[in-house]
């Protein structure tokens, strides 16, 4: 019991002690959230004042801040407030992170306090520059005229209010379900986003000042192909695609990428988990020669990942100017260094704030309300490192 953890505190140093062991024991798990309960954290910290004012009524209105902070002081309100706020936070976390949610594999994450900005590149350094003279001074490294534009974020949030019944009839299960929803929502959002822009559904490229679709079908860069999936030949010919491009040099090079993963529509899952983990491979026979296996090259270097929102996400949407059907949207599948091309930019990280308001407390008795937001935008960086695959479209 909570309330056996605090009894025998004498001082607030003491009291602010043991909150701060409680709370490190939620952030570590050793303390499970379903072991915790919103009355016993009130019982605990606010005490048998704290728990005759939760219950006075007023003839005003049902509950009164006032007589709250009136009959708790305030460092036993404030352990109330942060050890109830650790538990939401942990519902609203494991929510936000659930194992089903893939976005962060595709990826790389970034903190910035930056918003809406340019981010200048490197200029091209051709074979010519790394030539020095005897005698003669090394070149400098230049950034040049080459910027990559990143969108503008926005914040996303929502509240969670503990109301005085949620105390009092303890409705722990409730408050939880509340985090854990407000977690999913901002979670799945998350994902949406992450997904949206990796399928080429949110066009983010801007390169030079010059939008451009992260897939295109024609150009030096063609990472958009027909290409249905059934064997290990179809990523044979992902890789023919990467080979064929080049990158915007005066002499151009080839660009070299390690396909490290392959995104499948949910359709697709079992045929890409058996061309991965297929131990060898028949090699296609020729006239003079029989047919012959090989070991199975794409095993242990491309991990086959899958999501519903795949073929959610695309189908009804427009995907080289006309409409995705649901068995055209089943047959999409991506290849390549997604972590290369993709970034996720976070300007506020996913957070629980504590806060406590007396116009709440009057309207909506509402003893204490938490908000959970964050920040951040996904954006296309190198659209070269990926090829996106689909069967013939319509």
């Amino acid at each position: 019991m909570l309330v056996d953890v605090f009894e025998s505190a004498k001082t607030e140093a003491e009291m602010l002690e043991r909150a701060d062991v409680v709370i490190n024991s939620i952030k570590s798990g050793e303390l499970k959230v379903s072991e915790l309960s919103i009355r016993d954290i009130a019982e605990a910290t606010l005490g048998q004042a704290g728990m005759r004012a939760l219950a006075k009524n007023s003839t005003q209105s049902g509950f009164c801040i006032d007589d709250m902070k009136e009959a708790v002081a305030p460092v036993n309100l404030s352990m109330f407030s942060n050890i109830t706020g650790q538990l939401i936070y942990q519902g609203v976390y494991d929510a936000y992170t659930a194992p089903e949610y893939i976005g962060d594999q595709l990826v790389t994450a970034e903190a910035s306090r930056e918003d809406n900005t340019r981010v200048p590149g490197l200029a091209p350094i051709d074979d010519d520059a790394l030539v020095v003279e005897e005698g003669a001074e090394y070149p400098d490294v230049k950034f040049g005229e080459d910027y990559i534009d990143i969108p503008q974020s926005k914040k996303r949030g929502l509240k969670i209010g503990i109301t005085r019944e949620a105390v009092f009839f303890d409705r722990t299960g409730q408050v939880l379900e509340q985090a854990r929803t407000v977690g999913e929502r901002l979670g799945l959002n998350k994902e949406k986003r992450i997904l949206r822009t990796v399928l080429g559904l949110d066009n983010t490229f801007k390169r030079k000042g010059v939008a451009a679709n992260t897939y295109l079908t024609t150009g030096p860069r063609i990472n958009d192909i027909t290409n249905a999936l059934a064997d290990y030949t179809d990523l044979d010919a992902v890789y023919d695609a990467f080979n064929a491009m080049t990158d915007d040099r005066t002499v151009p090079e080839p660009i070299v990428v390690t396909a490290k993963i392959m995104l499948v529509a949910q359709a697709l899952q079992f045929v890409a988990r058996n061309i991965i983990k297929a131990t060898d491979i028949a090699v296609t026979p020729t006239v003079t020669n029989g047919a012959s296996r090989m070991p199975n090259p794409y095993s242990g270097v491309v991990t086959p990942i899958s999501s519903p929102w795949i073929q959610n996400l695309l189908t009804g949407a427009s995907v080289n100017a006309q409409t995705n059907s649901a068995a055209e949207a089943a047959t999409f599948w991506y290849m390549g260094d997604f972590k290369r091309a993709f970034r996720y930019r976070t300007l506020f990280p996913m957070q629980v704030l504590a806060a406590q308001h007396d116009k709440d407390a009057f309207e909506r008795d509402v003893v204490a309300q938490f908000r959970a937001d964050e920040r951040g935008v996904a954006y296309v960086w190198a659209p070269w490192y990926v090829v996106r695959n689909h069967g013939a479209l319509a």
